[in-house]
């Protein structure tokens, strides 16, 4: 039997104006495992990931988390026992470090100790030295370590999925290949069940153990990582075909 961390059954979103955002997905999220959600833009991969944490609600089908149904939850406890990184970090500029990657920790009860010492734990997860870096605010660090603050703040509650929405999408590409790899790592210590939105083929191919390919709100491939780059599927055929073309050199000028 599948063990299934989220599970998504024939999940519609549809506007007022009757564009469908979402179409009849069916998805199963193994535990522990790594799943990528590509896309181009507009092709539904964020919603049906804010879904999970009820950002988004669908207007048909059903949602379950943890063998739960995502509509029986209180979405506070719910939120709280899932991490949720993004693009822009979402750090509150007038909190120190410490501060914005404790907060939710805070919030559920615990000691000043305790609380000290969680945050310094997972900064340290994320490279990042709590000696150095708790008493900063987040106008005073790179963007590459913005975003490793922000995944300090997902962990910190140790929760069982972790969601990432285009984590690494407005890095250059060394601070992002450098973040891609220490994320690599750290998942495979910390061990969650991780929905990651992408639109970038390699990094799905590098983080995740399986890729989900969406077009206008609909699965058209869903492989394991290893089996895409052999797979005659023309939506995946599409991407490889890009990352060709990316890696042919610029003929010299004459």
């Amino acid at each position: 039997m599948v063990d299934g961390e989220v599970s998504f059954t024939g999940v519609t979103l549809e506007l007022e104006d009757g564009r469908q955002i979402l179409r009849g997905i069916t998805l199963v999220i193994e535990r522990l495992t790594t799943v990528a959600l590509l896309g181009r833009s507009g092709s539904g991969k964020t919603t049906l990931l804010r879904t999970v944490n009820g950002l988004a609600t669908p207007t048909s089908g059903a949602i379950s988390v943890r063998g739960q149904a995502l509509s029986t939850y209180d979405l506070t406890t719910l939120r709280r026992s899932i991490g949720y990184v993004i693009q822009e970090t979402g750090l509150f500029p007038h909190m120190t470090i410490a501060r914005n990657v404790a907060l939710s920790y805070e919030l559920s009860g615990r000691d000043a100790a305790d609380t000290s010492a969680r945050s310094a734990a997972v900064l340290g997860m994320t490279g990042l030295s709590a000696a150095e870096f708790s008493a900063r605010y987040p106008h005073q660090l790179s963007g590459g370590q913005r975003q490793r603050v922000g995944l300090a703040r997902a962990l910190m509650n140790d929760p069982s999925i972790l969601l990432m929405d285009e984590p690494f999408g407005a890095l250059d590409p060394i601070t992002r290949s450098e973040i891609q790899t220490m994320l690599h790592e750290l998942l495979r210590t910390v061990r969650k069940t991780v929905l990651i939105v992408t639109h970038d083929l390699e990094e799905a191919l590098y983080l995740a153990d399986r890729v989900v390919f969406l077009e206008a709100g609909a699965v058209v491939a869903d492989l394991p990582s290893a089996a895409v780059r052999h797979s005659d599927n023309p939506a995946v055929q599409q991407y490889l075909q890009a990352i060709r073309r990316e890696a042919v050199p610029a003929e010299p000028p004459v």
